[in-house]
C-alpha cells in the first residue's frame, strides 16, 4: 500500500468509532455492517472470522467495541475479551448470538460473558434493536467526531 493511499484512509478514519464484527460466518458481517449504515451510524467497521483474526484486527486498530459470537472456528468468544484486556486495552464487548440466555446458562457460558461484555444480542432480535444499541455503546453515538 503505498503511502499516499494510506495516509488517506487514515484520515477516513479519523475521529469513527471502531467496531470489530467476530463471526464465523462470512455473510453475517455483511448483514451486520449494513443494519450500522442503515441506522446511519458512521464507523469503521472491521470484520475478522476467528479468534486469530479477531487479535491481529486489535492489534492493527484499538476497536471501541467488539461484537462476537460465542462459538467461533477456533475457539470461544470469550478468548477475545482475554486477549484484550491482556493488552491492558479499554473496550466495549457485547455477545452476538443465536442461543438463548437460558441455553448460555445451562452451558456455563453467561457466567465468564458477564465478567467482560456488556450485553447480548440476540441475532434473532437485530433488526429491531441493533442500531440503537450499537449507538449506545460506540462514542459519539456513532457519529464521526471530526466534522
Amino acid at each position: 500500500m503505498g503511502e499516499n493511499t494510506k495516509r488517506s484512509l487514515q484520515d477516513e478514519r479519523a475521529g469513527k468509532p471502531v467496531v470489530l464484527m467476530v463471526d464465523g460466518v462470512a455473510h453475517f458481517h455483511g448483514y451486520m455492517h449494513h443494519l450500522l449504515t442503515y441506522n446511519d451510524l458512521d464507523v469503521d467497521f472491521m470484520t475478522a472470522m476467528s479468534i486469530e483474526q479477531a487479535k491481529l484486527r486489535i492489534d492493527e486498530q484499538t476497536p471501541d467495541l467488539i461484537l462476537m459470537e460465542y462459538w467461533l472456528p477456533d475457539g470461544c468468544g470469550c478468548d477475545i475479551i482475554d486477549y484484550a484486556e491482556s493488552k491492558g486495552l479499554s473496550v466495549k464487548y457485547a455477545l452476538v448470538t443465536a442461543f438463548s440466555e437460558e441455553q448460555l446458562a445451562s452451558k456455563g457460558i453467561r457466567e465468564r460473558f458477564v465478567r467482560g461484555a456488556h450485553s447480548m444480542i440476540r441475532k434473532q432480535e437485530l433488526c429491531v434493536l441493533y442500531g440503537a444499541y450499537v449507538a449506545s455503546l460506540l462514542p459519539g453515538g456513532g457519529k464521526a467526531t471530526n466534522e
